[in-house]
């Protein structure tokens, strides 16, 4: 963002620079860049020099009176709002720092660092020097902004300490939040309640309930509203914070792939396990990864415990899958990639879509529901060549139906059909379930094969495919930290 009028030169030049390179290199005939290379050359150069000009029309819609109001939602986006606020004024930083009895300097570094380093008294200085009416709701009482409260009130909703440092605020925040710094003083409220401010638009509550002492209320209406495989509404208020941010990080790796091309989803499984094939000679999670993201589908892993192992959202005509397996076993993660891929896949219609896929003691009261079954019947059959349902059956009738005797029997049916017994034992666990009420996943789970960590593969498509600049840096940062 551009601050002052030096700035402002210095910014114009670097754009005019900047656009005399980039036709200085669309006409070069160098025989060491290729035909790619070069490509991805311009890209870049043309990215640069579109950034340089939105801020110079930024500052310039400013300087010109264009902006006439500024919509401040939440705290952390007030320190750029107060340098917006001053350049539309007709204030210099001198003004300003004239006006507060400050030197120049002084306004200068508070605006270089976004007013990192500014007191909570310091700031309510600004507004009022520049004349500008906030909202009371941005400004929490300050006898209730104070760490312990942060901290307590989201360890009340599910959220430990650490979690919080390490996923739900930005690391400059968290660093802040853990310094030796006393409660009382200015410096932390500030931290505190920017901490603050950006949970509680994650999880759409007012900041005051994240720092008081009255009961928390969450919005459930988006979490109600999706298929979760639940017991009770009591377990389903415990998973739903945890929900409720896995949705946002979701939602925001989806705002950074909308250059994504969608394409159909194969409704056929031995058309989509033929294009796979096709595209990459064999059927792997890693390989079906790729596949989603081919078709538009961005895969968000996540590595946090409990709550839920799989999630697929639609907004807008937009799917986006989460991942969050903690075992090693590759069976598994394919077939949940394949499980959550079909649902994108069902109902195309509809414009939003939520599921949900939790842990066991959820899923069997739902398990028996029709789009669960065809989810589960796709994966099994995309990952066993059509075969599962006829090689399941054929399992239980060696076995003579006794249950003790499935796990030789499978073990000897996949070898002799060249398949995967892991595969095989994974698909004849939820059949099991499904039809019978036998609960034969901890057998299923010893025949399973471990292969490299699929998480960190999954994390890898993500940075290969987003677009990270497109986000909002306090977005971007949050979801780095869903990475890490």
């Amino acid at each position: 963002m551009i601050k002052n009028e030096q700035q402002y030169k210095l910014t114009r030049a670097q754009a005019n620079k900047f656009a005399a390179a980039a036709a200085d290199f669309a006409n070069t005939q160098d025989a060491d860049f290729s035909p790619l290379r070069k490509k991805l050359y311009e890209a870049a150069m043309k990215s640069q020099y579109e950034e340089l000009c939105k801020q110079l029309e930024e500052y310039e819609a400013l300087k010109q009176g264009q902006v006439r109001s500024l919509k401040v939602e939440s705290f952390e986006d007030l320190p750029v709002a107060l340098i917006r606020a001053r350049i539309a004024s007709g204030m210099t930083q001198k003004d300003l720092a004239d006006i507060l009895n400050m030197r120049e300097q002084q306004i200068q570094r508070y605006e270089d660092t976004e007013y990192a380093g500014a007191s909570f008294t310091r700031l309510k200085e600004v507004i009022q020097a520049l004349g500008l009416s906030v909202r009371e709701e941005l400004f929490v009482s300050e006898g209730v902004v104070s760490r312990s409260n942060l901290f307590n009130n989201l360890a009340r909703l599910g959220f430990k300490k650490e979690f919080v440092l390490q996923k739900l605020v930005p690391r400059k925040i968290a660093a802040y939040l853990t310094s030796p710094i006393l409660e009382g003083e200015e410096a932390i409220r500030q931290v505190v309640l920017q901490a603050a401010s950006i949970v509680s638009k994650m999880l759409k509550v007012d900041p005051a309930q994240l720092l008081g002492n009255q009961q928390l209320a969450l919005d459930m209406g988006a979490v109600y509203q999706a298929r979760f495989k639940k017991a009770s509404n009591a377990k389903l208020q415990k998973i739903a914070p945890y929900t409720i941010y896995a949705q946002m990080m979701a939602l925001t790796l989806l705002d950074a792939c909308r250059h994504l091309e969608r394409r159909p989803i194969p409704k056929s499984t031995a058309d989509f396990r033929r294009e796979i094939l096709e595209r990459y000679g064999e059927l792997t999670f890693e390989t079906g990864l790729r596949y989603a993201w081919q078709l538009g589908i961005p895969v968000l892993p996540l590595n946090d415990t409990s709550h839920f192992h799989g999630a697929c959202w639609r907004v807008d005509g937009w799917n986006v899958i989460v991942l969050k397996q903690k075992t090693a076993f590759s069976t598994r993660w394919l077939f949940d990639l394949l499980h959550e891929l079909r649902h994108a896949a069902q109902n195309p219609d509809q414009p939003t879509l939520d599921v949900i896929e939790t842990d066991d003691d959820f899923t069997r009261d739902m398990i028996g529901s029709k789009d669960e079954i065809d989810a589960n019947v796709f994966a099994g059959q995309v990952m066993l060549a059509d075969r599962a349902n006829e090689l399941s059956l054929r399992a239980i009738q060696e076995a003579g139906g006794e249950v003790p005797l499935l796990k030789s029997r499978v073990q000897k049916l996949a070898a002799a059909e060249g398949l995967d017994a892991g595969a095989l034992a994974n698909y004849l666990a939820f059949r099991l379930m499904a039809e019978q009420k036998v609960n034969w996943w901890g057998t299923a789970t010893n025949l399973q094969s471990t292969g490299s960590n699929h998480w960190e593969a999954a994390r890898d498509e993500v940075l290969q495919h987003a677009k990270f600049d497109q986000l909002p840096e306090i977005e971007r940062e949050l979801l780095m930290n869903a990475l890490q």
